[in-house]
């Protein structure tokens, strides 16, 4: 650093001081909190002045853009004031704002600040101080971005010969194999403090993580049920024409991953028609803008297909020996057809595997008190009882009960009932 930078930095920290003294900061705070959107918080880096604290800072505007506010602190230099209007000096395109124009999801800070020591007036305004050898002040920011997502800041602004280059994020700064700073604009490195700085700093806004972006299918948020083959209508309307400047889907089908949607300042509605689906897909969307970000979901669910699966209300029945009539010592279980896919039709019932030689299955209920079918139609819903006659003592296993629709056979469904021997003496039985 130079001898006439070190003067100048004695006598600007000398006019700071004075200002603090005189400029209530108390009152200052006070007006600053009464109109934050999103505080500002963190640090920046000057080889010159060295740190510059954002605690009271931030930026007041919409989803479409905003400009910054309040004031920044440096030990060196004072106050800087964020916002603070013309006339401008070349190169100063106007109140330092945040925008985020090409709706990449990265915005653009544009504008000046300026530090109060190099201004005529304290509060901040009139041309170059007459005792900042004519250092106005004034700080340019282009060059610095925001992360919408993240919130953090990074690139340099540039404060003239008194202040220099200023880091807002130490990632700017880091040196490659070759000992060049990476991601720093031309002649940026000497904003950077010394190589190897263990110091992770950043300045950083506040960001909202729940931006409202209604998505639905079929105009339906959550979730919906179509049937296979058919299309549905994702469509999403933020809350606010300016909330996001940039959309773009997650998860979902290919087609739907390949959108990007910008919403670049026009009313952020829209409608994507999917192709025609045949498994169950989640749609996810994430928008991102000046305020922050947000993410949301449905879920398009494909319909089963018409259909009926078996249920027993008892697996393990006791099966009726030979020469045996059904009785108390026998037990049954009750077969449900439970439709799935709006199914309407009847089922037809029988055993298809897994009966002892000899056996018999009956199905209940009967036309009258003594008619067992073996097999039997059952309306969708219904339910009949199934028990096992004359089999073999000692004879224990399964059956297949087979359901199958008794117009369309590719509508089935197969069920296991187990059974086991009932042990019996046949001359206590006589007595």
């Amino acid at each position: 650093m130079n001898k006439r930078i070190i003067f100048l930095l004695v006598i600007l920290f000398i006019v700071s001081f004075v200002y603090f003294i005189v400029f209530d900061k108390s009152a200052q705070k006070a007006s600053a909190l009464s109109s934050i959107t999103q505080q500002i918080s963190g640090q920046a880096w000057s080889d010159n002045i060295g740190w510059i604290d954002f605690v009271q800072s931030s930026i007041v505007g919409t989803g479409l853009g905003g400009n910054l506010q309040d004031w920044a602190w440096s030990d060196n230099i004072g106050w800087i004031k964020l916002s603070l209007g013309g006339p401008y000096p070349l190169g100063i395109s106007g109140l330092a704002n945040l925008r985020d124009d090409n709706g990449d999801g990265i915005g653009e800070v544009t504008g000046g600040i300026r530090a109060c020591a190099g201004a005529e007036n304290i509060d901040c305004s009139g041309n170059a101080n007459p005792k900042s050898g004519g250092w106005d002040g004034w700080i340019k920011m282009d060059g610095v971005s925001v992360d919408l997502e993240t919130g953090k800041f990074s690139g340099f602004a540039w404060g003239s010969d008194v202040v220099g280059w200023i880091s807002f994020n130490r990632k700017d700064c880091d040196i490659n194999e070759n000992g060049i700073f990476e991601g720093a604009s031309e002649g940026a490195p000497t904003g950077c403090p010394s190589s190897g700085t263990a110091y992770d700093y950043f300045v950083k806004k506040d960001v909202i993580n729940n931006l409202p972006i209604n998505l639905k299918a079929n105009n339906t948020a959550g979730s919906i049920t179509i049937n296979s083959g058919d299309t549905a209508n994702i469509s999403w309307a933020l809350a606010s024409p300016y909330d996001a400047t940039k959309c773009y889907p997650l998860s979902g089908e290919a087609n739907w991953q390949s959108q990007i949607i910008k919403i670049n300042n026009q009313l952020p509605l829209g409608i994507y028609t999917t192709p025609s689906l045949s498994s169950d897909t989640t749609y996810q969307l994430k928008c991102v803008g000046i305020l922050g970000w947000g993410i949301e979901s449905v879920n398009v669910n494909i319909a089963p297909p018409p259909g009926f699966s078996l249920s027993l209300s008892t697996s393990t029945i006791k099966a009726i020996v030979f020469g045996k009539t059904l009785s108390a010592d026998s037990s049954t279980t009750t077969i449900t057809v439970n439709p799935t896919g709006g199914y309407n039709g009847q089922a037809r019932l029988s055993v298809s595997g897994g009966m002892p030689i000899g056996s018999i299955g009956i199905f209940n209920p009967p036309f009258s008190p003594s008619d067992y079918t073996r097999s039997g139609n059952i309306p969708v819903d219904g339910k009949a009882d199934f028990s096992l006659l004359n089999v073999p003592k000692g004879v224990n296993g399964a059956v297949t009960i087979h359901g199958e629709d008794i117009n369309n056979s590719a509508i089935q469904s197969d069920v296991l009932v187990y059974f086991r021997t009932i042990n019996y003496d046949p001359n206590i039985i006589e007595k």
